[in-house]
């Protein structure tokens, strides 16, 4: 590898090993020939977490001969739009401003850059960088399209076989909620994603939880929206992160789209929540909202006999006291709901939104006020079955599901009921 390209990587090691996350990055390197599955061994056997493995890996690919740096620009301008635009930017030294790589980008997978095509090489110079979108609560107008009532609670709930999650304070919950709407290409415009964005705005404004909504936003900003907004987190009690977009599955691993065509792997950005990187949020319930495509099938469903079927790391108590320093896994209190299953399409109207935001609204708006999460979002993949699967052979349905990582506590939202 050249001066200049190992000293580019070493220069912006700590913004490379941000932008990536290490098992996608590691199986990519290795199906590039960067590194091999010895050197893979080797190192996870001499690192024991995800951050030391990933600087680990970024140390060693500068050593991995001449062809190492375009392959793992390929790779970044595929997977990690914010690692490409480091690795084609000039850092340190001026070792020109246009960097080429020889490769066929889909639509899909085009960076955010002005694009000139020289021979067989696809060289890009970087646009002017647009300012970062600043932390900011929500406060545009809130559109009741469901006409919701959220009910409210009489008392804090509690479960009498588990223990709950504290929710009990005025300072309830934040919702983060990331919406687009807007894409490259036209047809694939999200219409009616606006009602999604309305009904949950106003359901979670009910509930009383802080919302920061941003729209049309690039992976960049998205990655320093939430840097922001976790160092916010230490007296919140519930976290409630949304995306709404395109997704769907590569290499079996699901990933989100934006508007100028970059893909994201999911994982990359559910780890920013993870315990050993978000310490303001350890031991408080964290819930994912992921309304997008898992795949593109759709379901066409199966008929049946119409038949009757059966900040600190404190642990606190019920009633908030703080209890001795505990040891907790870096993946807990994570509750990841998706409006479909891995494999398949999620279904919006264009002019009402998604049935599964439809369905989660009214559900919550109803229920909040004595029911756990947890069963709430199993009703609210009834309220899709009962709601849109009308029994024509033609139409399709859609399962919800959920991922629970050690979210082993009842979370009660406890609507308008405060203690202090």
């Amino acid at each position: 590898m050249e001066l200049g390209h190992r000293e580019k990587i070493t220069a912006n090691l700590d913004q490379l090993i941000r932008a990536t996350d290490y098992d996608n990055l590691m199986n990519l390197c290795l199906e590039k020939k960067i590194l091999s599955q010895t050197m893979r061994e080797n190192l996870e056997e001499e690192y024991g977490n995800e951050m030391d493995r990933k600087m680990a890996l970024w140390r060693k690919i500068p050593k991995r001969g001449p062809k190492a740096y375009g392959k793992i620009l390929e790779i970044c301008s595929m997977h990690y739009p914010g690692a490409y635009r480091i690795l084609c930017n000039a850092t340190g030294k001026n070792y020109g401003q246009v960097a080429s790589v020889s490769q066929n980008l889909s639509v899909l997978d085009e960076p955010d850059l002005n694009v000139v095509h020289d021979g067989p090489c696809l060289s890009t110079v970087a646009k002017p960088p647009r300012p970062m979108p600043e932390l900011t609560p929500y406060s545009g107008p809130l559109v009741n399209h469901l006409n919701l009532t959220v009910k409210k609670s009489t008392k804090i709930h509690t479960n009498p076989k588990i223990k709950s999650y504290k929710m009990c304070s005025r300072d309830r919950g934040i919702l983060f909620l990331i919406n687009i709407i807007n894409f490259k290409r036209p047809n694939l415009n999200r219409l009616g994603a606006n009602f999604d964005r309305d009904n949950l705005i106003y359901l979670f404004n009910e509930l009383g939880f802080t919302i920061y909504y941003y729209e049309d936003i690039n992976p960049e900003e998205m990655f320093h929206l939430i840097e922001s907004v976790i160092t916010t987190c230490d007296n919140t009690e519930c976290f409630v992160f949304g995306i709404m977009t395109h997704g769907n599955i590569r290499n079996h691993s699901p990933y989100v789209e934006f508007g100028n065509g970059a893909i994201i792997p999911l994982d990359s950005i559910l780890e920013k929540f993870y315990n050993q990187t978000c310490y303001t949020l350890a031991m408080k319930p964290k819930i994912f909202l992921l309304p997008f495509c898992r795949g593109s099938h759709p379901d066409q469903g199966v008929f049946v006999p119409n038949i009757q079927t059966d900040t600190s790391l404190y642990v606190h108590d019920e009633v908030g006291q703080p209890s001795p320093m505990m040891k907790i896994s870096s993946k807990s209190d994570i509750l990841i709901c998706y409006a479909t299953v891995k494999g398949f399409e999620s279904h919006r109207n264009l002019d009402r939104g998604s049935w599964y935001i439809q369905a989660l609204c009214v559900v919550w708006s109803e229920n909040a006020h004595d029911t756990d999460v947890e069963t709430m979002m199993k009703m609210v993949d009834t309220k899709m079955r009962e709601q849109w699967a009308h029994g024509d052979t033609t139409h399709t349905v859609q399962t919800a599901g959920m991922e629970n990582l050690g979210f082993n506590r009842a979370l009660y939202l406890n609507p308008g009921f405060f203690l202090g």
